[in-house]
């Protein structure tokens, strides 16, 4: 603290230059003692008292001198207040211009203690408010938008502690949506920048937002950072992961929700159609509907195809999630369509944008041909071979090495043996092999299997058996297409409990998915047991192990999967392994319907990239056709040589052309390890339109191109709830507390804090300042004056 004078009292003093003591004992009294010569020798002219002043004066000037020759330093404490800082934080995206319907008295009381229309009340003395919502207030405050709310709550009196920075505390400001940006004009006063704030941020970043505004004011303190947004965090860091942050460095976030849990809205969450269609084919689409506030309200699910009308039916609302299926049949032979689904626009709807979603599709006129291998007509064969004759798309032949040789001349659609010549096996776009024995195969006729998949773009479908497969075929060519590493390939005995069981991966392919229920296709799948005996195997190969479908259902976590259904890249085409033979208990309760969806759904995914004549050498390859604006796209790329080998090297660059770019973007793709040959890279559609993925110059003449389309959808509008828990847990996370409306009285007592005290040391070197030397030239002048008065020499 200062002293009486009030000057901050002298903590240190010290001399920079060294040594000082020995020398200043030396040189200080010499200095005296020459001092005290010299006016001994003035005696005659000076009296006594005279001599002895000026002997004191030119002693002192000797020695100042002499001090500042060492350049001393004094140290001066002080002790400072320095202020804590409360950052608020103002959610500006678009989903803050949501104009909730507030039907309940409650929330309509919220708005309007929110907006400064009545005093802010809490729980206990709201019911006493609700008297003041006159059917005008009711109507005024009914559909205000969740950023008005906002800036109400900013403006309210009783708020000022917002607004005003004291030497205790001092408040900065923040907009945040896709990025966080300081409050324009907020040295003035609130309502400039409140004014000019506007929802029109296209994504939030909450988690990079709370963490930037901290890290701006780095080393300062922080009393809290006060949130005022309806939770939605659709970019960036997790904003939890954040909140995690913020509490390990005990900052507390106070949250204030603003929006409903439950507002009125209608909207296609998802719409699941296959990405290419056949002509004259029955096309299932599967739409999964949410709805609030219209429970038992009917509207109309449309389906138009390149703009005319394909299919539409009248739906009941259930005022939550509802799976609603149709079906079309394409009416035209070849080419890209564009499908359109759209679900009535009720009044009330908050956000109709929502209820509109396209898909872009391929349409093919051709049949897949198939060539069907097996020993006997096991059940699995049974049933599978009367789902495959009945499809029209498909042309199949069938050759049974242990059946009637004479069902062959009776029946065109069995063969006598398998073909002998290779462009009879090459005409082929998908083998599946069943439970045969290798030795059935001449080692040539192996041998153009594995060119049909590696070098012809065809597919390759093993099913597992009891005997052979496949375990027989473990030094033969098809070992190589297997996704599987087949190991000692003897049967081992799974419990009667243990059922068939999809992956995450499964649940989101079109293969093993059922429904846009994952409770559903797993509650189908657990029908698969008992398994019996299955093969003993090594796991997947490096390149499929991302591609196990199916599994089994006492798979340990963080344990490999079992690949009960499994696929991979293999040369120009692709196969897959169906680890056993009971997928015909699919049928259980529901007859063919899933059993038959499930082989469709394969046989499609197999040979449909050779039906579109995409079997180049070089394949490139998306995870699907259909994305959203800002989702990311997973592209790989199956690159071989000019001999069909894979090519060994770390990384492939590929180019993309996006809408509005006037070259290319190169992108690199990464090798995985293990899959010679197999590349792969993320991409992020940013903006809405059509996508091209193709290969550079050199090598476009034996690669494909991938088309992608990426739609106009409004991640701020995909979810358009007021996220409370997430709020909440924020606010826990840190050791803030989220708020309502009717807690705000509470906000200036949780935002209180105290000025932290420190001290600081100001150093202050004294041999080049001005009134060391002014006192130096008083007592010279001084002593000039005695002496020149008195005529001293």
């Amino acid at each position: 603290m200062p002293n009486a004078s009030g000057l901050p009292p002298i903590s240190d003093f010290y001399f920079r230059h060294s040594p000082v003591g020995l020398s200043l004992a030396i040189l200080i009294p010499a200095a005296v003692l020459y001092a005290v010569y010299i006016y001994r020798r003035q005696a005659i002219a000076l009296s006594r008292r005279r001599r002895v002043s000026l002997t004191i004066l030119r002693a002192v000037v000797y020695a100042v001198m002499l001090l500042m020759l060492f350049a001393p330093v004094v140290g001066a404490t002080k002790i400072i207040k320095i202020p804590s800082n409360v950052l608020v934080l103002l959610d500006v995206s678009q989903s803050m211009s949501i104009q909730d319907h507030r039907r309940q008295p409650e929330q309509l009381l919220d708005a309007a203690m929110a907006l400064g229309k009545i005093p802010l009340a809490d729980d206990a003395d709201a019911g006493e408010s609700s008297h003041l919502l006159s059917a005008d207030l009711r109507a005024e405050v009914g559909e205000v938008a969740r950023l008005e709310l906002a800036k109400g709550i900013l403006r309210l009196p009783e708020l000022e502690v917002l607004r005003t920075s004291t030497v205790d505390r001092q408040v900065a400001s923040y907009t945040f949506g896709d990025k966080l940006a300081p409050a324009v004009g907020q040295k003035t006063g609130p309502t400039p920048w409140l004014d000019a704030a506007q929802a029109t941020a296209k994504s939030t970043r909450l988690g990079d937002s709370l963490l930037e505004a901290v890290e701006r004011h780095g080393g300062q303190s922080i009393t809290a950072v006060l949130v005022l947004s309806d939770g939605a965090s659709n970019e960036g860091i997790e904003a939890l992961d954040a909140a995690q942050r913020l509490g390990e460095r005990s900052i507390p976030v106070h949250t204030i929700g603003l929006g409903l849990t439950q507002p009125d809205d209608v909207r296609i969450r998802t719409v699941l159609v296959s990405d290419t269609v056949f002509y004259k084919d029955k096309v299932p689409v599967r739409v999964l509907i949410e709805s609030h506030g219209f429970q038992g309200r009917t509207a109309e699910l449309r389906l138009t195809m390149d703009g005319k009308p394909a299919v539409g039916k009248s739906i009941q609302l259930s005022g939550s999630s509802q799976i609603e299926e149709l079906s079309f049949v394409p009416d035209r032979k070849g080419g890209q369509a564009k499908l359109e689904v759209d679900v009535t626009v009720l009044p009330g709807d908050i956000v109709p944008d929502n209820n509109h979603v396209e898909r872009t599709l391929n349409i093919i006129d051709d049949k897949i041909k198939i060539l069907y291998v097996e020993s006997t007509p096991r059940w699995e064969y049974r049933y599978l071979r009367g789902i495959l004759t009945r499809d029209h798309r498909l042309d199949v032949k069938f050759l049974l090495t242990e059946g009637d040789p004479e069902l062959a001349k009776a029946d065109k659609q069995y063969l006598e043996r398998f073909p002998d010549k290779a462009a009879e096996t090459f005409n082929f776009d998908l083998v599946i092999l069943g439970d045969v024995e290798a030795e059935y195969f001449k080692p040539e006729q192996l041998e153009r299997i594995e060119e049909l998949v590696s070098k012809q773009g065809g597919s390759f479908l093993m099913i597992a058996g009891r005997q052979h497969a496949p375990k027989a075929y473990r030094d033969t060519p098809i070992a190589k297409v297997l996704p599987i590493k087949i190991g000692s390939g003897e049967r081992q005995l799974v419990g009667s409990k243990v059922h068939a069981q999809p992956t995450e991966k499964g649940l989101q392919s079109l293969i093993a998915s059922f429904s846009t229920s994952e409770d559903k296709t797993q509650k189908i799948w657990s029908f698969v047991k008992p398994l019996h005996r299955l093969p003993q195997l090594d796991g997947a190969k490096p390149g499929a192990v991302d591609n196990v479908l199916v599994t089994l259902s006492d798979t340990k976590p963080q344990s490999e999967p079992y690949p009960l259904v499994v696929w991979q890249r293999y040369g120009t085409g692709k196969s897959l392994y169906v680890g056993t033979d009971q997928f015909w208990r699919l049928r259980r309760k529901h007859g063919d319907e899933y059993h038959a969806r499930f082989w469709k759904q394969a046989i499609q995914f197999l040979t449909l990239s050779r039906l579109l004549g995409e079997n180049k050498r070089i394949r490139l390859e998306t995870d699907r056709r259909n994305y959203r604006a800002g989702q990311q796209v997973q592209i790989y790329a199956n690159v071989l040589d000019e001999s069909f080998a894979p090519v060994q090297q770390s990384s492939y660059e590929v180019l993309v052309e996006a809408p509005g770019q006037v070259e290319p973007i190169a992108l690199t793709l990464a090798s995985i390890p293990g899959s010679p040959g197999l590349f792969q890279g993320y991409y992020t559609a940013e903006s809405p339109g059509s996508y091209l993925i193709k290969t550079v110059l050199a090598d476009r003449k034996f690669s494909n191109t991938a088309p992608f389309e990426a739609e106009d959808s409004n991640r701020e509008m995909l979810e358009i709830a007021m996220h409370e828990e997430k709020l909440r847990k924020i606010s826990e996370l840190t050791g803030g507390q989220y708020l309502t409306v009717r807690d705000l009285k509470k906000l200036p007592e949780l935002l209180q804090a105290e000025a932290r005290e420190t001290s600081v040391t100001q150093e202050e070197s004294l041999w080049d300042r001005w009134y060391v030397f002014a006192f130096l030239m008083g007592c010279l002048s001084i002593e000039w004056f005695i002496r020149r008065r008195n005529d001293a020499a």
